[in-house]
């Protein structure tokens, strides 16, 4: 059994996230969120800044947060850290990879998401991996290959930044047509942990349900 922590910034609903954990889930590996604030507490006011903290137009994230975050990641003591990025929080994602990669240097760190799929060759400066469309199949092979002690260059949809500083770049595998073969997104509060001011909580699930969007801009 392989371990994973997904990282959520600024996004609760995170439903790329919680497919993925079904799906590790199911194929027998343990995963865990770690919900770094809700989008509730994008506009709060910008608290007195400090040395480690990040502070956006918009949103931040204070020193207090991000240590808790790291001693959520030691106690889990995972062997791959995920992180959903948003267009919108790329900054925030950019700093907190750079803080993880200082603090965990022998984790490997994967970015995942529509920002990932539409800007790959800007993502992959910053990660370990990413991944490439839908990503439930690549996390299951992610998992099944650290558990045998394989590497990820023959994972598709994948890019990976080698030691020497190469890329390698997997072919996307075909979508499933039939999203009925998709796992049920986990909403148990097991597992998840919502970070937000001086404090960590296990987070409550949503009782709501989609596939794609969670907004209906086009009609």
């Amino acid at each position: 059994m392989a371990k994973v922590v997904f990282i959520s910034t600024f996004n609760e609903c995170c439903k790329g996230i919680r497919y993925l954990m079904s799906a590790a889930r199911l194929a027998g590996h343990e995963a865990h969120t770690i919900l770094l604030k809700t989008f509730a507490e994008c506009r709060q006011p910008i608290p007195p800044r400090n040395n480690e903290g990040y502070y956006g137009e918009l949103f931040h994230v204070t020193e207090e947060e991000l240590h808790l975050t790291f001693n959520q990641i030691k106690t889990v003591n995972p062997d791959i850290i995920g992180i959903s990025v948003f267009s919108h929080y790329h900054g925030v994602c950019k700093w907190l990879t750079r803080h993880l990669h200082r603090e965990f240097p022998n984790l490997p760190i994967l970015w995942g998401g529509v920002d990932v799929t539409y800007n790959p060759d800007v993502a992959i400066q910053y990660a370990d991996l990413i991944c490439i469309s839908d990503g439930e199949g690549p996390m299951v092979d992610i998992l099944n290959a650290i558990q045998k002690g394989d590497d990820f260059s023959e994972i598709d949809n994948l890019w990976v930044r080698n030691k020497d500083g190469s890329i390698s770049k997997r072919p996307l595998r075909p979508l499933d047509k039939d999203i009925s073969n998709l796992p049920i997104p986990a909403y148990s509060p097991e597992n998840f942990w919502e970070i937000r001011g001086s404090s960590i909580k296990p987070f409550a699930p949503s009782e709501t349900s989609w596939r794609s969007a969670a907004a209906a801009c086009i009609k």
